[in-house]
């Protein structure tokens, strides 16, 4: 038989398997925690990531829908939403979580470094003077941004080098002028790539920071969303 425990007010009483919580007779639903499903997807270009039903990106709602099918076909039937925003023109690494807690705590971090690439109209000299001001806090009209690390390539060689380095493989498909790569920008030129890290999850901050800095943003990517690295995912530019 059922033995019935009354619960004094304050009292924490935890459901299980083997045990029922009820209210004047009525069983209460057992809410069970589960693992958050996060997938790490590659962006492609040409697609505005939205956040609310309110804002539609009929491309970019498609993709989404794909991801989820692949996964119910494993058996895994959750319904993701990205974590922060990629503009239209932006390639990369992008985060999709069913837990709306972790969303939020991933894009609150502070010490949580997202790391992109950015090819600028400009040439090396003057993006290493830039990078001085990206470093010390450009204003911006709703508030300071600030990279923490920042480096400046301004040769497919120095790119070469920089994509030997940890966490720095997918520089590797970025071309300036005189190499030929899948992430070429168009139009000619004086160009530079730069590398930014930082916290700021804000909309377009990237671009916004480097135009405030004087360097009209060209291209940008983004390699890694902290220990998450795209180039070691294996993920390749969706075709």
């Amino acid at each position: 038989g059922m033995r019935m425990q009354p619960a004094d007010a304050g009292r924490l009483v935890l459901a299980s398997e083997q045990h029922s919580l009820r209210i004047d007779g009525q069983p209460l639903p057992v809410l069970r925690t589960r693992t958050p499903v996060v997938v790490a997807a590659h962006k492609p270009r040409g697609m505005a990531v939205v956040l609310s039903a309110g804002e539609r990106d009929s491309r970019f709602r498609e993709w989404l829908v794909a991801i989820s099918a692949a996964l119910s076909e494993g058996g895994i039937g959750r319904e993701l939403s990205p974590v922060g925003r990629l503009d239209k023109a932006t390639t990369g690494l992008l985060l999709l979580t069913d837990d709306g807690d972790l969303d939020l705590a991933l894009r609150d971090s502070s010490t949580l470094l997202k790391a992109y690439v950015a090819v600028v109209g400009a040439d090396a000299a003057t993006a290493h003077a830039a990078s001085t001001r990206l470093l010390a806090g450009v204003p911006l009209p709703d508030g300071e941004a600030r990279a923490m690390d920042v480096l400046v390539m301004g040769s497919s060689e120095e790119l070469e080098a920089a994509a030997q380095q940890p966490g720095l493989a997918g520089l590797a498909a970025i071309s300036l002028p005189g190499a030929p790569a899948a992430a070429a920008p168009a139009g000619g030129g004086a160009r530079a790539a730069v590398l930014l890290r930082l916290s700021d999850g804000r909309n377009r901050v990237v671009r916004r920071m480097l135009a405030a800095a004087g360097l009209p943003c060209l291209f940008l990517h983004r390699l890694a969303y902290g220990p998450l690295d795209l180039a070691a995912l294996d993920l390749a530019a969706p075709g």
